[in-house]
């Protein structure tokens, strides 16, 4: 078994202080089966660097720190497991001395298997305390309930009239609701002639004590991907206006419900569907003009007013007041490209999700305002230690490290988060290192947040903001044909 810290970040759960990710790893064991039961990793300790046991006590919660995680199949014959510990609050994360625990692997010794000939709805094969029932087969599809001791179930395979085992390209199973039990389905290539289900007959208990006392979360070493972003420059909304006459854009290729040319930019309405709430798919369209594609934030949209063929009126509910939905109603989001231009031209794809029953063909109009800000000034603050809790500020805005993980950095913003323009991570050696595209996401207090992955090691951050900022707002009506 391989065992090792993954992440540490800030808990946003009162009384806690941080939460510590741990992760094991092993190639596929034979005779496990798929049981939760048989590989399981369990924490018994973390502690501090003075001696101090800073493991949360938890006597209940499904997610309880004394509760084991178990070991599932991940990826191609390997096994993996993750177990999230919540801290005491307090917990300083440059004090974290070691954590203490130990993989439990109940391994059957011997199996027996049971035969299902021509198996149909209603037979069964029971060893061991624990009873599998087919419930239904058809074609190369095989349901089934499993109840008793379930974990004695290791597999199930299916032979065709040759006595040829055949693949099965997908299958899932769940716990019951109620009661102690499983059921699943599992489909084959082929038709099915026999079944067979091995049962663990005798199995050994064996037990890997660990302790951890790394938590520098450094990746492997290996090539570094540079980032090689240009320094962000300040940016009014006159320059944007003139250069964006001289880079016109064309004009959209695919069809659209309804547009409207927002100089420079391009917004269209491009699908409405019902998806529990009635969601609008639009686009935003821009020349390639500076910094815009590596914005973190170029602006908003928002809808203020949807207009109905019969002559509702549908506005935005008040945040407080917003009804119960299976999605949440959204009538805003952030603007910002994330891909390449494309013969010159910056686009980006935005979802809105009304609550409405309102069919597609019943809208008539929609009206809002896109709103784009831009950096008359530029600030850097500097992050010189991305240990989770650092903090950095300019004025009223606190960038803080909320997580840090082998392959993840998450910043949060106090407030203000539209100014962070952008985050130029940088590695041992001062050079800027490459990172996916962050996934930004607001929360109703205001708190913005960052996660980034980074493609190398990084050691210290740079967070772009905007000073004073230019804004430009564009009201727009987008008539539907």
């Amino acid at each position: 078994f391989g065992l090792r810290p993954s992440e540490i970040r800030l808990s946003a759960e009162p009384g806690v202080g941080l939460e510590l990710v741990v992760e094991g790893f092993a190639a596929e064991i034979p005779n496990v089966g798929a049981s939760d039961d048989r590989v399981r990793l369990s924490i018994d300790s973390v502690k501090s660097t003075g001696g101090q046991e800073l493991l949360r006590p938890e006597a209940c919660g499904r997610e309880r720190n004394p509760q084991p995680a178990a070991f599932k199949t991940w990826g191609s014959h390997r096994l993996k497991a993750s177990k999230t510990l919540r801290l005491i609050d307090g917990a300083d994360p440059h004090a974290l001395q070691s954590v203490s625990g130990q993989v439990q692997l109940r391994l059957p010794t011997r199996t027996e298997v049971a035969s299902l000939s021509h198996p149909a709805a209603g037979a069964v094969a029971e060893r061991h305390g624990a009873v599998f029932t087919v419930t239904k087969v058809a074609g190369g599809s095989v349901s089934y309930q499993i109840e008793g001791a379930r974990d004695r179930v290791l597999f199930l395979r299916a032979l065709n009239a040759k006595g040829q085992p055949l693949a099965s390209p997908s299958s899932f199973s769940s716990s019951f609701m109620f009661g102690d039990g499983a059921s699943g389905q599992k489909n084959y290539a082929g038709t099915i002639d026999r079944l067979e289900v091995v049962f663990a007959a005798e199995e050994q208990t064996l037990q890997f004590p660990f302790t951890l006392t790394d938590f520098s979360l450094a990746g492997k070493p290996g090539m570094v991907a540079l980032d090689r972003t240009p320094p962000f420059r300040p940016y009014g909304v006159r320059a944007m206006l003139a250069e964006g006459k001289r880079l016109a854009i064309p004009a959209k290729p695919e069809a659209a419900l309804a547009a409207a040319a927002l100089e420079p930019f391009e917004l269209s309405l491009d699908r409405a569907q019902p998806f529990y709430v009635l969601k609008l798919d639009f686009t935003v369209r821009s020349p390639d003009l500076p910094d815009f594609q590596k914005m973190f934030s170029l602006g908003q949209l928002r809808l203020t007013r949807i207009q109905l063929k019969d002559g509702t009126v549908l506005e935005p509910p008040p945040a407080a007041a917003a009804p119960p939905a299976a999605i949440r109603p959204v009538w805003d989001t952030a603007v910002r490209f994330t891909s390449s231009p494309k013969d010159g031209v910056l686009s980006t794809s935005l979802s809105l999700y009304v609550d409405t029953k309102a069919k597609p063909e019943e809208l008539k109009a929609l009206q809002g305002v896109l709103t784009v800000q831009l950096p008359k000034t530029i600030e850097t603050l500097r992050l010189d230690d991305l240990t989770p809790g650092s903090k950095a500020s300019s004025g009223a805005l606190t960038v803080t490290v909320a997580g840090r993980g082998r392959k993840s950095l998450t910043l949060e913003a106090s407030k203000d988060g539209a100014r962070v323009l952008y985050v130029r991570l940088l590695g041992a050696d001062g050079q800027a290192v490459a990172f996916f595209s962050p996934h930004i996401t607001t929360a109703p207090d205001g708190v913005w947040r960052f996660e980034l992955s980074p493609l190398s090691p990084a050691v210290r951050a740079e967070v772009i903001l905007a000073g004073e900022l230019d804004r430009k707002t564009y009201p727009f009506t987008l008539a539907l044909k």
